[in-house]
């Protein structure tokens, strides 16, 4: 629009500014054309200020939502991070993450967006931490059924194969209590029970990762130069095991070449 102005207003100047005298004549055809290009530009600037306004509201919305979700993802660290089994625990811990999710999505600005994501990688690996218990040993595995049941000796009952039915009647409860009111007593404390489902599905679905996570290792080529071949740096420990793996599998108590499948002697 404002190109189409300047092509009609420019070369009508440059006639008058030739005829000289005959320039009055000009003036009630140039009028209209400039002042409709200051409409035009002015129409223009006020769109591009609103642009820029707009994003610079999303980006401090974005800015106060990622605040709250990583305070939210923080609180639920901190309500599991001693693997309680309370069901009053789980089910405000379940709260909370599902509502810093629900805050996570109306983040729109991108750089705001990346953070989040940052954010959700890092929970995500510390709640795999203290959802997952030492047998002793040094390996870790996920919290057993038995954990579930909200006992507070769960890693007993876990050692000793107490059977699952054996707990629900355990935790099931006696119902309601007969109490007669009395100002020096505090009523009777029912047992919270077993740690709802619904807590437990809210926090393990967002250990699974979105059907179209996109992995950021995919493009990560492995090293294809001889390990023997540098050996200086902090990486060749690294470099033998992946040329190890590239090299030999093992399968069935048995290690066997990569390219032709081939037995490898193993020394005992």
């Amino acid at each position: 629009m404002v190109a189409l102005v300047l092509a009609t207003a420019i070369p009508v100047f440059i006639y008058g500014f030739i005829i000289g005298d005959d320039l009055p004549v000009l003036v009630p055809i140039l009028t209209p054309i400039v002042v409709g290009s200051g409409v035009v530009i002015a129409m223009i600037t006020f769109e591009r200020q609103g642009k820029i306004n707009q994003e610079e509201r999303n980006r401090n919305h974005s800015k106060v939502f990622l605040g709250r979700v990583i305070a939210g993802f923080d609180e639920v660290e901190n309500l599991l991070k001693d693997q309680n089994n309370d069901r009053v625990i789980w089910i405000h811990a379940a709260r909370t993450l599902l509502r810093a999710q629900d805050l996570g999505a109306k983040i729109n600005s991108p750089e705001y967006k990346t953070v989040f994501e940052l954010e959700v990688d890092r929970t995500r690996a510390k709640l795999n931490q203290i959802l997952s218990f030492d047998e002793g040993d040094g390996n870790k595995i996920p919290l057993p059924p038995q954990f579930f049941f909200g006992q507070k000796n769960w890693k007993e009952d876990w050692k000793n194969k107490t059977s699952l039915h054996k707990l629900a009647i355990e935790t099931k409860g006696s119902g309601m209590k007969v109490w007669s009111p009395d100002i020096s007593e505090l009523p009777p404390q029912f047992k919270t029970g077993p740690i709802a489902e619904k807590s437990i599905v809210a926090i393990y679905t967002f250990l699974e990762y979105e059907e179209d996570f996109s992995d950021l290792l995919e493009p990560i080529e492995l090293w294809n130069t001889n390990w023997m071949s540098t050996w200086v740096g902090n990486e060749q420990g690294a470099r033998q095991y992946i040329a190890h793996r590239e090299k030999y599998y093992a399968d069935d108590g048995k290690l066997f070449e990569a390219g032709t499948g081939d037995e490898v002697k193993v020394d005992p």
